[in-house]
């Protein structure tokens, strides 16, 4: 094939232009490693400042459609690039998780994802604990030792 040279997103261009592009094996090996493909905008998040690390989390995310370079201002980039590496990957990973369907500004929904995390680093949880409710095992050994169960009588209702 002639176009076999061009950038990635050129062929996707031509995809959608209706010029069909046979995307052969060699074109594109199913290889994970760091000869990842990137989109026109990674230069632009390197020049930004992130670390290749983040700017190739966020250019994924970008390859996914979930959001785009143009929905992330400046002010989003320059509050990821103060995170260490991997803080900056973990809000990305929460980032991308996230329900983003009805979510209008995507890069003021990134700063509050950011905020979040850094309000839980300050207070020494994991973003993961957060989550995290009593221990079942605990809570059993409580109740087989009393003899009370989790049931909420009526009466104790009218007193929470």
């Amino acid at each position: 094939s002639s176009r076999t040279n061009e950038p990635l997103h050129n062929k996707m261009a031509n995809d959608v232009n209706g010029n069909a592009v046979q995307v052969t094996e060699e074109d594109d090996p199913m290889d994970t490693s760091c000869s990842v493909t990137h989109t026109e905008h990674y230069k632009a998040l390197i020049e930004a400042g992130l670390p290749q690390k983040v700017a190739e989390r966020l250019d994924e995310i970008f390859q996914t459609d979930l959001v785009s370079f143009d929905d992330l201002d400046e002010r989003a980039l320059d509050a990821l690039r103060e995170f260490k590496e991997d803080g900056a990957c973990a809000v990305l990973q929460q980032f991308q998780e996230s329900d983003l369907s009805h979510v209008q500004n995507k890069s003021a929904f990134l700063c509050g994802v950011m905020k979040t995390y850094r309000q839980r680093e300050k207070q020494g949880n994991k973003v993961q604990d957060s989550t995290k409710g009593p221990d079942e095992a605990k809570i059993k050994s409580l109740l087989d030792r009393t003899g009370y169960t989790l049931d909420v009588t009526t009466g104790q209702i009218g007193r929470a």
